[in-house]
């Protein structure tokens, strides 16, 4: 089986489970970190507006929205602050998998909508997620040969198949996603306006050594000296998103888009109003506490 489908399969029956992320799962994100992330999003979904970026009235999404929090927060710091925003926008989610559905609907107090991606169609949506497509099914390319799986290890072979990205930049080495262009190309048709704010783990270049990797209990595990069969489905498998090829795709549909440091985002986003002490840590580890390839993308269709 070549490595995609086999990661496709793997997060499939993983996702379906119903994942906790935090202390009691295999690990975290920057939702895990409280509120703050999420209230800042909605500063930057307010400056938007505020900026006339953003019309109103808005569908407001989420995609990956796992447990919920994330909205919530988000929601939350926007119905507060900004009551005359909140009341134009309706809220959304997009999720392929009952079991979150139901974590959604039992954690999110507003009222919204479940949508599955091909399902949802908007005049004009604000988007938002955090470690979406590092979710995504990713290839692994190596002289010239593809990652399969055999025997519950990851080998290379010859692969016939032809890929845009990879006949057009000649990589012998690297990390590609056969999904995300798919992804990409079903939201700008299906919406007429839309924007889209997402965080996630990035490479911004491409290196002969992959990024795949396991967490388990947020253990580090290496999926070429694993136990695959053994690991398969029950913990996370993830990687850092190829930037080089997300852009590729992003000039090809037109679509305007800005990308920095997670830490200078958030700076930009409005960080120094929470400057009560009980946001000290939050701010801390948001900062400090994520690696370095950990970055903000925004990118957009405005009509």
């Amino acid at each position: 089986m070549i490595f995609s489908k086999y990661f496709d399969a793997w997060s499939k029956e993983y996702y379906k489970q119903g994942v906790n992320v935090g202390k009691s799962g295999d690990f975290y994100t920057a939702v895990s970190v409280g509120e703050l992330f999420g209230f800042l999003c909605a500063k930057r979904f307010i400056a938007l507006v505020d900026e006339k970026i953003l019309s109103l009235p808005i569908d407001v999404v989420e995609i990956g929205a796992n447990e919920g929090y994330l909205l919530g927060d988000f929601l939350r710091y926007l119905e507060d602050k900004r009551p005359d925003i909140y009341k134009q926008i309706s809220i959304n989610i997009i999720e392929p998998h009952d079991n979150l559905r139901v974590l959604q609907k039992k954690n999110l107090k507003q009222d919204f909508k479940h949508f599955y991606l091909d399902d949802f169609v908007s005049d004009n949506a604000f988007f938002l997620a955090n470690e979406l497509f590092d979710a995504f099914a990713c290839e692994l390319y190596k002289n010239k040969q593809f990652a399969y799986i055999e025997n519950d290890e990851i080998v290379f072979k010859n692969h016939n198949e032809k890929y845009e990205y990879l006949d057009e930049f000649g990589f012998s080495n690297c990390e590609f996603s056969p999904s995300i262009y798919e992804f990409l190309k079903t939201i700008n048709k299906n919406c007429k306006s839309f924007y889209f704010l997402t965080f996630d783990y990035f490479n911004t270049y491409v290196k002969d050594d992959f990024s795949i990797r396991i967490f388990k209990n947020h253990e580090l595990i290496d999926p070429f000296n694993a136990n695959l069969k053994e690991l398969f489905g029950k913990c996370d498998i993830t990687w850092n998103v190829n930037y080089h090829e997300f852009e590729y795709y992003l000039k090809k549909l037109n679509l305007k888009h800005s990308f920095k440091k997670q830490s200078r985002a958030l700076m930009e986003f409005g960080v120094d109003e929470f400057s009560d002490i009980k946001y000290a840590n939050a701010i801390k580890y948001l900062f400090f506490g994520f690696s370095d390839n950990f970055h903000c993308l925004e990118f957009s269709k405005i009509n």
